[in-house]
């Protein structure tokens, strides 16, 4: 699944509507992990785009 930078965006903002409480480092950071599992924190920089969006909608259950 490709997605753009703006649907990358988006769900960013999605799961900080859910978490607002999060700063935005600690927010990419659960996003890794939520698309590489526990070592995910040491790859964020290396997600693409198509594994935050699937990431924060598996998350989010489908939202």
């Amino acid at each position: 699944m490709a997605a753009t930078r703006r649907e990358a965006l988006e769900a960013v903002e999605r799961l900080w509507d859910r978490y607002p409480e999060q700063r935005l480092g600690q927010l990419l950071t659960n996003i890794a992990i939520f698309a590489r599992g526990p070592g995910g924190a040491e790859e964020v920089y290396d997600l693409e785009n198509w594994e935050i969006v699937g990431a924060v909608v598996d998350h989010l259950g489908g939202e």
